[in-house]
């Protein structure tokens, strides 16, 4: 029996033909069935205490060791070894512990490697059809949730393979499971009754025994699926989270820009009431180029500068919170600079009509607006190509979206136009991108 061949100790001489019968006897597992207690009550950390000592090798060893045990202790009493002194001294349980590390399969590799390597994938098999038997409740709700679906409220043998990918998908398993069922299920039901309803006792009975009998899964596979189905929660809310930082974003920029023409629109009105500002825009006077006042000029302090300051500040040229009524050097520097990038002629000789009308109006406020936007340097997504409204068939209007879905608009040639035209309907998603104030890049992907 499995105890006699065991016994063999690891020093002993053993024949070729007796490790081949140990191979066997341990490869037959004949006997794995009688350990193995499926219906062990002990707390859940304790329930698969029979598969623990089996797959670690534990059992095995054991039983050589206390095969061997037998033996020494058999040699002791007929005196063929040690004398009374060693006979008085002998403790049993240190002798066996002191086998079962000498022996232990994680520190030796000879003949019984294989047949221990054979008795830890049955203990594995076995703990993966545990794990199956346990989760009976939930094939129960995904096979009375598969009745709810159908017609009539019944299950047949034609959507038993439904029924097992939707247990497949539910425990993450990608494959795994669906791969290892049978491809038709006709033994479900006694022959002859084919058409008729499964219920779930019918199908469980018949799930058990086909697990018992075939190595469907293992626990190491439903790990696998729970670990996946963590990456995968993790995953959503990842994308949840940045989805509502998105949103924040998108709210919090949306905010801004109508503060910012809020602010702009009242400081236009400003100026445009102001009787300062009138006898430029009316009569031709100018602010001058200097910080001091020329003949015929506008004077350079006065109520009608904070106005002025404020649309610099609202351009981001000048820092807020300044509130000179004075016409100086750092308004003159920004006035040039802002006039400058626009290409106003004659800008250094101050603001004349012109240049004032190009200040306070809105179209020029929303283009700045949306090179603050574009500043970032980000892609924005094509969603419509619109003929340019200036009637200019060489220019067309894109509109756009961010990361954030803030829309934006630019202007491009013709034939940019024509090229995101063509990838659009290739089924490719146009990009385009700001380069320098006016120049627009397109990216393809």
């Amino acid at each position: 029996d499995l105890s006699s061949l065991l016994t063999q100790q690891s020093g002993a001489v053993m024949t070729a033909a007796l490790r081949a019968q140990q191979h066997d006897l341990l490869g037959n597992l004949g006997w794995f069935g009688k350990l193995i207690r499926r219906d062990n009550k002990a707390i859940p950390e304790f329930r698969d205490f029979d598969l623990h000592i089996l797959e670690s090798g534990i059992f095995p060893v054991l039983v050589q060791g206390l095969d061997a045990l037998v033996l020494h202790l058999e040699s002791l009493r007929s005196g063929a070894k040690g004398d009374e002194g060693v006979r008085a001294r002998f403790n049993p349980l240190t002798w066996l512990a002191q086998f079962l590390v000498r022996n232990h399969p994680s520190f030796t590799r000879d003949f019984r490697s294989a047949a221990y390597g054979e008795v830890r994938e049955a203990a594995l098999t076995e703990r993966g059809r545990r794990e199956i038997h346990r989760r009976k409740p939930q094939v129960e709700a995904a096979f009375l949730a598969a009745e709810r679906r159908t017609e009539g409220g019944k299950l047949t043998l034609v959507h038993m393979p439904l029924l097992i990918r939707q247990l497949d998908e539910l425990w993450s398993l990608d494959g795994a499971f669906e791969s290892k069922m049978p491809d038709t299920y006709d033994d479900i039901l006694p022959p002859g009754h084919e058409t008729e309803a499964i219920t779930f006792e019918a199908f469980w009975e018949w799930f058990e025994a086909y697990v018992d009998r075939h190595e469907v899964l293992r626990r190491e596979d439903f790990e696998r699926g729970a670990k996946l189905r963590e990456q995968e929660a993790h995953i959503k809310k990842q994308r949840e989270t940045e989805e509502v930082e998105r949103r924040a974003r998108q709210l919090e920029r949306a905010s801004q820009k109508e503060s910012a023409m809020r602010d702009f629109e009242s400081t236009r009105k400003d100026i445009l009431d102001n009787p300062t500002w009138q006898r430029v825009l009316k009569d031709g006077a100018i602010l001058t180029g200097g910080v001091e006042e020329d003949e015929g000029s506008i004077p350079v302090q006065g109520n009608h500068i904070p106005p002025l300051r404020k649309l610099f500040e609202l351009y981001n040229l000048l820092a807020p919170g300044t509130t000179s009524n004075s016409w100086d050097d750092t308004l003159l520097a920004c006035w040039q600079e802002w006039a400058e990038a626009r290409e106003i002629d004659d800008y250094k000789t101050g603001i004349a009509r012109e240049g004032l009308e190009m200040l306070t109006d809105l179209g020029q406020f929303k283009a700045h607006l949306a090179s603050v936007q574009r500043g970032a340097g980000g892609k924005f997504a094509v969603c419509v190509i619109m003929d340019n409204s200036q009637d200019d068939e060489e220019r067309f209007e894109l509109e756009c979206v961010d990361d954030d879905g803030i829309p934006i608009c630019f202007n491009v040639t013709k034939v940019m136009a024509d090229e995101i035209t063509q990838a659009l309907l290739a089924g490719q998603t146009p990009y385009v991108r700001a380069k320098g104030s006016n120049a627009v890049e397109l990216i393809l992907s």
